[in-house]
């Protein structure tokens, strides 16, 4: 057991004072020395301790900042606790609902609809949340399985987390245990989950029959009443009915409701009070009528039309925060030689193990990859960099180059081998090789008769697709927007696009290369990245390239696309950039370098120009022919890059 009174640097750290985790008053939870120490830790060794499986979590995206899967199976130990609120001093604090913890919460939200008084001695463990609403803890019982706990109210329990104080969202606003709520959680005094399935009972949304009535409008309790007026009573029965049958409560309890107040009502002139089958029949022929008219708006098929009344909220969640969302479809777009299939591949090979995306820290949880490339081979191109990359090849699936589905024409296709493949990423390289023989990628309709059902796609699976682009020959155009190749139907179809290409802040230095957002629905604009292109070698005769990420620039994509060499001759300086990467290490077997100039996109005819003014030499060496680069070389200035 890692002794808690010891940093990892065997620092000695004492525990100040703290009368409750998540006090909003107060000193330093953890102190060592001269400074305060993360001031979650010690609330999450205190919860471990106590046998909560705990996460460090980014407090305002309410993410884990690690692969959390495992956690939902294990603890925690103390050291990797130590060791995540070492690298993230700042992190939130979530505990792992379910078994691994043995509890389950009733997380209820106002913004949903959810009244917190309405679940009022389901438990005493509760915390207030930031947004006014509750969580409701007891103890896991794996019949707790409904996400859905009512109306405002979620279900946690297996596979999920919920942020626990001292987390603060860094708006001021956190969370914070009720009295005596925080002892009882560590001592484990938990209500039984029986308590919330005995809430669960059809038509109640979470509310006994005393909570439906009190938590609803002055009208409603006033209707109730043993006053009403002879004439008004059978307008106010049928809006009494009408008004619960708004509310999702269930015919039988609506009458269970109403039936015991009207009974109390006086006399109708000229006839007898309400009997109890009266009462009933008119609650029935509101339900009826209700469901009639709610049938009739909403005759339209099935998801086409939605209020947004009805639509839950979701936040964005991302594959490469603030550059490839999920559910979405994404673009990289530039010139030959800017490495942008390898970038994709990179990406995969990142997310199959779990590692940060460039710029980033914190991993995820692995996942798959399934990518339709028309160009590159798999066994001579793709495998390759992935194995450069250090990524798993078993989470990453490629079609064969002669069974590729085009788009539209295979998107059932597509579909079924994403479910097959448990995709969670899908590459596109490059989009007009993807379009089937009959669409014109010029002409803005057929455009996004192709895209939007791939983003339909995308949003189904919750899959981040991304797209590889050309850009067009316009080079006199100024706004990098319009520089895509085909129609700016494609660019307005993505959510987000990204632009690869030389380094405007070294001119004279193709193997520099940044990639900058030209557009992004989704969030700001993020930080231009700068990266650079290397050779690797992978086995005996083997060599392929990579990316080595840099550090952020403050580039604009039209300030890449106003670099002066930017234009006629970018393909050339990319052929040029890409043979020098690829010679960096020695000699490379002809065949082999053709290989990878035509995967980096680049025309013969360019090729053999950049090889010819680089000076690179052509040998037989054992019967097959390499290239060299010589010891130093220097550019034929005599015939300009066209």
């Amino acid at each position: 057991m890692v002794d808690p009174k010891h940093d990892g640097a065997g620092k000695k750290m004492t525990l100040a004072p703290v009368p409750a985790i998540g006090a909003p008053e107060g000193g330093a939870i953890l102190a060592g020395d001269d400074r305060g120490a993360p001031p979650c830790l010690a609330a999450a060794l205190r919860y471990a301790a106590a046998g909560y499986a705990v996460l460090p979590v980014d407090a305002r995206e309410k993410r884990p900042l690690v692969p959390w899967k495992e956690f939902q199976d294990r603890r925690a130990t103390e050291a990797e606790i130590l060791a995540w609120w070492g690298q993230w001093p700042d992190a939130g604090l979530a505990i792992v609902t379910g078994e691994v913890s043995g509890i389950s919460v009733v997380d209820v939200d106002p913004r949903n609809g959810g009244v917190v008084e309405a679940w009022a001695g389901l438990s005493d463990v509760v915390q207030d949340t930031p947004s006014g609403g509750a969580h409701f803890v007891v103890a896991y019982d794996s019949a707790l399985k409904k996400p859905k706990a009512g109306r405002g109210g979620d279900l946690q329990s297996d596979g999920r987390y919920v942020l626990v104080a001292p987390t603060n969202r860094g708006d001021g606003r956190g969370y914070a245990w009720r009295p005596g709520a925080q002892e009882k959680l560590l001592a484990r005094q938990l209500p039984p989950g029986a308590a919330v399935l005995e809430r669960l009972r059809p038509g109640r949304s979470g509310q006994s029959d005393d909570d439906i009535i009190e938590y609803s409008p002055p009208w409603v309790c006033a209707a109730l009443s043993p006053d009403v007026e002879p004439g008004r009573q059978a307008t106010t029965l049928a809006r009494l009915a009408g008004y619960f049958a708004s509310k999702n409560i269930s015919p039988d309890i609506a009458v269970c409701l109403i039936q015991p107040h009207v009974l109390s009502w006086p006399s109708q002139s000229g006839r007898e009070r309400w009997t109890p089958e009266d009462i009933e029949r008119q609650v029935r022929s509101v339900y009826e009528t209700a469901h009639r008219k709610r049938a009739t708006a909403t005759s339209a098929p099935e998801g086409r039309l939605l209020r947004l009344s009805d639509v839950r909220g979701e936040a964005v969640t991302w594959l490469w925060r603030d550059r490839i969302p999920f559910g979405k479809v994404a673009i990289i777009e530039g010139d030959p030689g800017q490495a942008k299939s390898t970038m994709a591949l990179d990406i995969a090979s990142r997310l199959s193990v779990g590692e940060p995306m460039p710029g980033e820290s914190a991993g995820c949880d692995p996942g798959n990859t399934l990518v339709l490339s028309y160009e590159d081979g798999a066994a001579d191109t793709i495998k390759g960099r992935v194995q450069a990359a250090g990524g798993d090849q078993s989470r990453i699936t490629v079609y064969s180059l002669d069974h590729v589905p085009v788009i539209p024409d295979g998107l059932e296709q597509i579909e079924e081998d994403i479910r097959r493949a448990e995709a969670k990423f899908v590459i596109v390289d490059p989009l007009m090789a993807a379009l089937a023989g009959r669409v014109d990628s010029h002409r803005d309709q057929d455009i996004r008769r192709v895209l939007q059902p791939l983003a339909a796609l995308a949003l189904k699976y919750g899959v981040a697709v991304l797209v590889v682009r050309h850009l067009n020959k316009n080079a006199g155009t100024k706004s990098a927007i319009y520089r895509g190749g085909g129609s700016i139907g494609i660019t307005g179809a993505a959510r987000a696009v990204l632009l690869a290409g030389y380094d405007p802040d070294y001119p004279n230095d193709t193997t520099r290369h940044v990639l900058a957002p030209v557009k992004m629905n989704l969030c700001a604009m993020p930080p231009t990245l700068r990266y650079t292109v290397e050779s690797v070698q992978i086995g005996p005769g083997q060599t392929t390239v990579h990316l080595a990420w840099g550090e952020k620039a403050d580039i604009t994509a039209d300030a890449i696309l106003a670099r002066p060499d930017v234009g006629g001759a970018s393909a050339l300086h990319g052929a040029e950039a890409l043979i020098r990467t690829l010679l960096a290490n020695g000699p490379v077997k002809a065949a082999e370098m053709e290989e990878q100039l035509r995967a980096g996109g680049i025309a013969e005819i360019t090729w053999k120009r950049a090889k010819k003014r680089l000076r690179v030499q052509s040998r037989n060496r054992g019967g097959a022919w390499e290239w060299v680069m010589p010891p130093e070389y220097r550019v034929v200035e005599a015939e300009d890059a066209a």
